[in-house]
C-alpha cells in the first residue's frame, strides 16, 4: 500500500498476485477488503476518495494515516530486530518423533525433506520469473525475490538436515521407538 498509495484495494490485490504472495506469504486475497476496512476503523489508513467508472462497483482509494505510518515504522523496526524464533512448528513433531514405529519417523522426515526440496524448486523458480525492479511501477520490487530466495534457503537447509537424520536412523544411531 506505502508503494502505490492513493490506491483502491483492487490494486493492492492485483500487485499482490504479481508477486505471487498467496503462495510464500499465505494472503487470502479475499481478506484484502476486510483488512483495508478493519485498518481505516483502527486509523491507520483513511478513506480518499471513491470512483465508480461505468457500470462497475464504486472503488474506495486509500492512504495511510500519519498514525498509520508511525505503526508501520514501530513494526517494521520491531521485527528487524527480534531474533530469529528457535521454534518451528515441526519441533513438536520431533520431539515426539520416537514414539512413532522408527520405520514411519523415516517415512515422515523423507517425505518432509522431499516436500523441502520440491518447494525449493518451485521458490526458486517463482525468483526467476520475476523482472526485479527499483521503481515498483516497472517491476517487482528486489525484496520479493530475495524473500523466495531466503525461504529457499532455509527450506535447503531443513531437507539436508532431515535427510542426516534419516541417516543417523538407518545406521542405527537414533534410540529405538518409545511407548509409555
Amino acid at each position: 500500500m506505502r508503494i502505490f498509495q492513493p490506491v483502491h484495494g483492487y490494486e493492492v490485490r492485483r500487485e499482490l498476485m504479481s508477486w505471487n504472495a498467496d503462495q510464500w506469504a499465505h494472503i487470502n486475497y479475499g481478506s484484502i477488503y476486510h483488512a483495508l476496512n478493519q485498518m481505516t476503523k483502527e486509523g491507520f489508513i483513511e478513506v480518499v476518495g471513491t470512483e465508480q467508472a461505468g457500470g462497475k462497483p464504486a472503488r474506495t482509494t486509500y492512504q495511510l494515516t500519519r498514525f498509520g505510518e508511525e505503526e508501520y515504522f514501530r513494526l517494521l523496526r520491531d521485527q528487524a530486530w527480534q531474533p530469529p524464533g528457535a521454534i518451528d512448528p515441526f519441533a513438536v513433531v520431533l520431539s515426539f518423533i520416537t514414539d512413532l514405529p522408527q520405520d514411519e519417523a523415516v517415512r515422515v522426515l523423507g517425505h518432509r525433506a522431499q516436500s523441502a526440496r520440491t518447494m525449493t524448486e518451485q521458490l526458486r523458480a517463482m525468483a526467476e520469473q520475476f523482472e526485479v525492479s527499483e521503481n515498483p511501477s516497472d517491476g517487482k520490487p528486489w525484496t520479493v525475490v530475495e524473500q523466495l530466495l531466503l525461504h529457499a534457503g532455509q527450506l535447503t537447509a531443513f531437507a539436508e538436515w532431515a535427510e542426516r537424520l534419516i541417516g543417523r536412523y538407518e545406521r542405527g544411531e537414533v534410540p529405538a521407538h518409545q511407548r509409555t
